[in-house]
């Protein structure tokens, strides 16, 4: 079996150091107000950056246990399960992104017949 030093201490340089500077950045993203997290789309993009990190130090990881021969039917699971519940979570966010414009629409039109009537 490989040592620690070759195997794992890469994996903890890489998402720990990395991890660290990922998170000054998001740090001063925010505080500079380069992203106002109350804007829906700014929300979205800061999941998205957040998830990508996080996918890739599981994919990383994963990879590394199947090179150490290691046996991971329980990752296997719990990745099929962490899929459905992003695959889930973003058709929910669809629907919901679909539901909110039909409304805003919606809202539009019944202001835009009551100014319209409310002028004659």
């Amino acid at each position: 079996m490989p040592e620690f030093a070759n195997t794992w201490m890469p994996f903890i340089y890489l998402y720990g150091v990395g991890g660290i500077f990922f998170i000054i950045g998001i740090y001063l993203i925010i505080s500079t107000k380069a992203l106002n997290a109350k804007k829906k789309e700014h929300k979205r993009w800061l999941s998205i950056l957040i998830f990508g990190f996080l996918y890739y130090a599981v994919i990383h990881g994963v990879l590394i246990l199947l090179a150490l021969d290691i046996n991971i039917n329980w990752v296997v699971k719990f990745l099929v399960l962490f899929g459905l519940f992003i695959y889930f979570n973003w058709r929910l966010e669809n629907r919901l992104t679909v539901l909110e414009q039909s409304l805003e629409e919606l809202n539009d039109s019944v202001a835009q017949f009551f100014q319209k009537n409310i002028k004659d």
